[in-house]
């Protein structure tokens, strides 16, 4: 299902899809004239036609640190994380770090590193001790995604902490 505008201003027509479309997929479009469809305002119909694109590639995540199932990690380091692409949607609450035996979150702050597409979670203290962390990196349409709207997996990890 979609929803069709059409600014006569423009003369352009809007075809908004209910859903996102699916990433790296091929769609056709097609606009169907004739005396009963599309037609100009003197009433002559268009002709019909339609073409096909492609969707882009989700955003997927090429590197992090530290990583998967990590031992030792110090206390004071940072999570990072590389993207295929530019992304949208990178915060606190996409871009999360908890204490994996209690749940509770790490406060942090959660910037891009320069132009990069690499975004780092700083936590605003020294994480526990020998302490098991959970990182989730959340994907979907309010969440991260590229500056199309197609949206990253969301992927999960934990690392431990050493003593310093």
């Amino acid at each position: 299902p979609a929803t069709v505008s059409y600014n006569a201003a423009t003369r352009t027509a809007t075809l908004d899809p209910a859903s996102g479309l699916a990433s790296d997929g091929t769609f056709t479009a097609t606009l169907v004239g004739g005396s009963t469809a599309i037609r100009d305002t003197a009433g002559t119909p268009l002709a019909s036609t339609n073409w096909t694109f492609r969707t882009g590639p989700a955003p997927a995540i090429t590197a992090f640190t530290p990583g998967a199932n990590a031992l030792l990690v110090r206390r004071s380091n940072n999570v990072a994380v590389t993207f295929s692409e530019v992304v949208q949607g990178a915060g606190p609450a996409t871009f999360t770090v908890k204490n994996a035996a209690t749940g509770a979150l790490v406060p942090a702050a959660v910037f891009r590193n320069g132009t990069t597409n690499q975004w780092i979670l700083d936590p605003q203290q020294a994480l526990a001790a020998k302490t098991k962390y959970t990182v989730t990196v959340t994907g979907g349409p309010a969440a991260i995604r590229d500056l199309a709207g197609n949206q990253l997996v969301t992927k999960t990890w934990q690392f431990t902490t050493g003593s310093f």
